[in-house]
């Protein structure tokens, strides 16, 4: 036989005996019902239940119990310090300059780390590309300072709280000296309408305290403050010094949804005059005692240790 009938033999031979694979065999599968049918027929289908996404299962155990106030930082005095932050996977970190605007920022390494520039000036945003690496970034500010940070960016699990805010320097406010201005005659029962009054200490005492304007001295400051109650009405950070109460609310909060201060005296809350800063950051409180700071039927209470 030659070669050319031995092919045309095998040919003939594959094409009468296709192969099982091929042939679906649909008898024992039920047929639609006729309401089925019927719905089909006028476009109705059931959605498909599809997941793209099947759940990850990356939850860090570490946050299940901390606080509010967990992976927020603060350095007070950035100067000659290597400020350490640890980046999570799938985590943003905030880096807020409190008294200074950045005008630049480097990664030693942009590999496997990120960083953008926030709306406000004074924030960058810091996330990792990759984990297991750990780099330094330098900003440098408006004011002249260099700041220097070390970076380690860790996984999903880690037992670590990783930082979610760093606020860079001393939040203290900033009062500077000013004409006086003396205001004329308020309702004093309505201590949210009070306007913002400037203070001076170089007049005479025949002025009242809150026509007077006074240089902020950072040596008086004591952080000796406590408060219970609803601590969402809580600020960030709260200190006094001889004559005001000090309430920091940041530099990126609503100054609407501040609660209303008032003085407690022998355990009556009495009006008591407020003024903001000029970055509306700070609440200056004139008086140096308790406090109850109160918003939609909740109720803070600041008062000195012991």
């Amino acid at each position: 036989m030659t070669k050319r009938a031995i092919i045309a033999f095998v040919g003939l031979f594959i094409l009468s005996h296709p192969a099982t694979a091929q042939i679906l065999d649909v008898t024992d599968q039920d047929a639609a019902s006729s309401a089925t049918i019927a719905q089909q027929s006028q476009g109705g289908f059931n959605p498909l239940a599809l997941r793209e996404i099947p759940p990850g299962g990356a939850i860090q155990d570490a946050w299940d119990d901390a606080p509010a106030t967990a992976g927020i930082v603060t350095y007070k005095h950035p100067e000659n310090t290597t400020m350490k932050a640890a980046l999570r996977e799938g985590f943003v970190t905030s880096i807020v300059l409190t008294n200074d605007n950045i005008l630049s920022s480097v990664l030693g390494d942009p590999t496997n780390f990120a960083s953008k520039n926030g709306t406000l000036k004074n924030v960058l945003f810091l996330w990792p590309k990759a984990t297991g690496y750990d780099t330094t970034l330098t900003i440098e500010t408006d004011n002249g300072d260099v700041l220097a940070f070390y970076l380690r960016s860790e996984t999903f699990n880690t037992q670590n709280i990783t930082h979610t805010k760093i606020y860079v320097g001393d939040p203290r406010p900033k009062i500077t000296p000013q004409t006086p201005e003396i205001v004329p005659n308020i309702d004093r029962s309505k201590p949210d309408d009070l306007p913002e009054i400037k203070t001076t200490e170089d007049l005479t005492d025949s002025l009242p305290l809150w026509t007077r304007e006074s240089v902020f001295d950072p040596t008086k400051v004591r952080q000796d403050l406590e408060w219970s109650g609803d601590t969402e009405l809580a600020p960030k950070d709260a200190f006094r010094d001889d004559k005001f109460t000090y309430l920091f609310w940041g530099t990126d909060n609503d100054g609407q949804k501040w609660p209303a201060v008032w003085a407690v005296e022998d355990g009556i809350d009495k009006p008591v005059r407020t003024r903001r800063t000029k970055d509306a950051s700070y609440l200056v409180v004139e008086t140096t005692g308790p406090l109850t700071l109160k918003r939609g039927g909740k109720t803070l209470c600041i008062r000195p240790k012991g």
